[in-house]
């Protein structure tokens, strides 16, 4: 089973647009990316964003509700964290992680090095 989704594609391909920080750079506040859903079917991804710590929880949109991206369709959403997390250190590698359960999936980013405050 392990090889058979060492093989497969993610079933979501993630852009990250803009992150968003406060306390001179030291908290990350909001990240925006585009979502584009690869398959014949709706998904209804969760999000963490990954900087290299222990995460606090999925990520969230305004309100809270699911994120549905239909069949081969893209959405571009801003999501929030839990809790106020603390941003990478300069140097950092970080990405998205999009969690999905039917196809169970794992997406992501592409890595990226954390440049400061944004």
């Amino acid at each position: 089973m392990a090889s058979a989704l060492a093989l497969s594609s993610a079933p979501l391909r993630l852009t990250v647009h803009s992150v968003r920080t406060s306390a001179r750079g030291r908290a990350l506040d909001a990240v925006t990316l585009t979502v584009r859903n690869t398959t014949g079917s709706a998904l209804t991804p969760h999000f963490l964003v990954n900087t290299g710590d222990n995460p606090d929880g999925f990520w969230h949109q305004p309100g809270g509700g699911p994120v549905v991206v239909g069949p081969h369709a893209s959405t571009t959403l801003t999501l929030y964290p839990p809790v106020r997390p603390t941003a990478p250190q300069r140097g950092a590698r970080w990405l998205v992680e999009a969690y999905t359960t039917a196809p169970r999936a794992l997406s992501t980013s592409p890595l990226d090095v954390w440049r400061g405050a944004h």
